[in-house]
């Protein structure tokens, strides 16, 4: 008769465990409160505010951000100034998730173009934003 006993409790565990994976989930859902469309349009104002014509840019999200976390390995392992730069933007972002937009210019005939563009980081639970870079 112990069956029904183990039956129960595996019956206790699994209502446990489908509840964590419900609150995992709306929290992992609740770290993007700040939808992409959003996120473009606050860092729109942050690049206007640089005094660039959104006119002439593309517009690239960084999805996981991959390329801003590339960025930031090249920081971290070149001279003492970008270092120090390295460490400001890691205090900045430090335990929050964002969205980062790359500003280029626009490519012609389907040549880029380097500088001139914009980066801007946006805290993707407020709407904060942490980082713009100007692009030379």
């Amino acid at each position: 008769m112990k069956a029904p006993g183990i039956l129960a409790r595996a019956c206790v565990l699994w209502a446990a465990l489908s509840i964590s994976l419900l609150v995992g989930s709306a929290e992992a859902g609740s770290l993007y409160l700040v939808k992409k469309e959003e996120a473009i349009k606050i860092a729109n104002k942050e690049v206007e505010t640089l005094g660039i014509d959104l006119r002439d840019l593309e517009i690239e999200v960084d999805k996981g951000n991959r390329r801003w976390d590339e960025f930031m390995s090249i920081l971290r392992v070149s001279g003492e100034v970008t270092r120090v730069q390295y460490q400001e933007y890691q205090a900045r972002l430090q335990g929050r998730t964002f969205w980062t937009l790359f500003y280029h210019l626009k490519s012609v005939d389907g040549h880029g173009w380097k500088g001139g563009g914009a980066t801007v980081l946006i805290d993707a639970k407020n709407g904060e934003v942490l980082i713009v870079i100007r692009g030379e």
